[in-house]
C-alpha cells in the first residue's frame, strides 16, 4: 500500500534533525523527559543482535554493519545536538545511518508475551528505552487489556497451512477491524450483487480459509484462534482504508472484546504519545533499518511506542512507531486514554507512516455500526 502522502528527502532530513535535537547526549534519571543518546558500544551491540536474528547464517557480515552504522549514526547525531552539524550538511548515507540511531534508541518494537510487551531489550541491553517504559509503567495492566484485543490475520487454503499477513482488532461485538487492502486478501467483490445488497457484493473468497489468532506471539505456546467467517464492508474508495469482518465463535471461545474508540476531535495531535501493537512480517525490501529494528521478523506481535506528529489532509494521522509489512490493521492507541485514536494502514522505518483518524471518519458506517453492534452479530 502506497503513503497518500510521501515525504520528500528535505521532509526526512528535517524529521530526522528535529528527532535527534530532542535526545540528550547523557546523565539525567529515568523520569527525564528525553530519552538519552547511547553510547557507541552499547548502540553496536543492539544492532548486531537484531541483524544477527534477521540473518542468522551472516554473523561476521551483521557485526561489521552494526559497527558502521552505530559509529557513523552515532558521530552525526551528536553533531547536530552540539549544533556542529546543520541540516544542510546530511548526505543521503548519513542520513540512513542517523535514521537507525533515532529507531534503535527511541522507537523500539518489543515482542509481546502473555499479552504483556517485553520491554527488556535484546539480550542485557536496554537503550534509552527508559522514556517509554516510564511512560507505561503506570497503565501496565490496561495495556494488557489492549493487547489481548489485536490479533494476527493469517491465511491459508481450506486444508492447507496458515501464514501471517496483516493485524486486525476488536471494534466491536464479535466485529473485527482491518485495513481495505487487506481486506481484499480475504474477500472479493461480486458487482452482479452490488445494486441492492446490503454489503455491496463482497463475500468471501470460497476455498480460502481466513482466521485471527489473539496469541500469535513470540516463543510463546498457546493459540486463540478463530475463524473469519463474514465480511461485512471493504472500503471500495481510496479513502478511508478500512473493512470490518465478523468472527466464528469456537469450541475454545468467543472472541475478546472491543477495543474502546476515542472519537474526540482535536486541535493538536503533534507530540501525542501513542502505541501501535500489530504483526509486523518480513520486509520485501531488505531494509537495515527494519532489522535493527525489530531483528527476525516472523509475524508474531509486537509494541512499538512513539508519537504522533500531525494531521495529513483532513482524516489521516503521521506517526513515528516503527512498523512493517504486516502492521498494516493495527490500532494506534492513545497512551493518555488506551483508546484507539486511528487505524494504521502504511509504514516502514525512514519514511512516513500514516493511519485513518477514527475521529474524522466518526460518522461512517464502519464505525457507527460497530460501535451500536448494527451489523447484527
Amino acid at each position: 500500500m502506497n503513503p497518500r502522502y510521501p515525504e520528500s528527502p528535505d521532509e526526512r532530513a528535517a524529521r530526522l534533525v528535529g528527532a535527534v535535537r530532542k535526545l540528550r547526549l547523557s546523565g539525567g534519571t529515568t523520569e527525564s523527559a528525553q530519552p538519552r543518546l547511547p553510547s557507541q558500544n552499547d548502540l553496536e551491540r543492539h544492532i548486531a543482535a537484531q541483524l544477527k536474528a534477521a540473518a542468522p547464517t551472516q554473523p561476521q557480515l551483521a557485526e561489521a554493519t552494526a559497527a558502521n552504522m552505530a559509529r557513523h549514526g552515532l558521530a552525526t547525531a551528536r553533531g547536530l545536538i552540539t549544533g556542529d552539524i546543520r541540516q544542510a550538511d546530511l548526505k543521503p548515507e548519513t542520513v540512513a545511518f542517523t535514521e537507525a540511531v533515532i529507531l534503535v534508541t527511541g522507537r523500539p518494537a518489543w515482542y509481546v508475551r502473555h499479552d504483556t510487551p517485553q520491554t527488556q531489550a535484546v539480550g542485557a541491553d536496554r537503550i534509552a528505552d527508559e522514556f517509554w517504559i516510564t511512560t507505561m509503567s503506570a497503565a501496565q495492566d490496561r495495556l494488557h487489556e489492549v493487547c489481548e484485543r489485536i490479533g494476527c490475520i493469517m491465511l491459508g487454503s481450506s486444508d492447507g497451512d496458515l501464514s501471517p499477513v496483516a493485524t486486525g482488532w476488536m471494534i466491536g461485538t464479535n466485529t473485527l477491524v482491518t485495513n481495505a487492502h487487506v481486506g481484499r486478501l480475504m474477500a472479493r467483490q461480486n458487482l452482479a450483487l452490488a445494486g441492492n445488497d446490503p454489503r455491496d457484493g463482497w463475500r468471501m473468497t470460497p476455498g480460502k480459509r481466513a482466521v485471527v489468532d489473539f496469541a500469535f506471539e513470540n516463543s510463546v505456546d498457546r493459540k486463540i484462534r478463530l475463524d473469519i467467517d463474514n465480511v461485512m464492508y471493504v472500503e471500495d474508495s481510496e479513502t478511508p482504508d478500512i473493512a470490518i469482518f465478523t468472527l466464528k465463535s469456537s469450541a475454545g471461545g468467543d472472541a475478546p472484546s472491543p477495543i474502546t474508540l476515542d472519537l474526540a476531535k482535536r486541535a493538536n495531535w503533534a507530540k501525542t504519545k501513542i502505541f501501535v501493537a500489530g504483526h509486523p512480517i518480513k520486509d520485501l525490501q531488505s531494509d537495515d533499518n527494519v532489522m535493527t529494528v525489530f531483528g527476525a521478523l516472523d509475524g508474531t506481535k509486537r509494541f512499538s511506542p512513539g508519537l504522533c506528529s500531525g494531521v495529513l489532509g483532513v482524516d489521516v494521522l503521521a506517526h513515528d512507531c516503527s512498523t512493517t509489512n504486516g502492521s498494516s490493521g493495527s490500532p494506534l492507541i492513545d497512551f493518555s486514554s488506551l483508546q484507539a485514536v486511528g487505524l494504521h494502514y502504511f509504514g516502514k522505518p525512514g519514511e512516513r507512516n500514516e493511519a485513518v483518524m477514527l475521529a474524522a471518519i466518526a460518522e461512517h458506517p464502519t464505525i457507527a455500526k460497530s460501535r451500536t453492534n448494527g451489523w447484527g452479530v
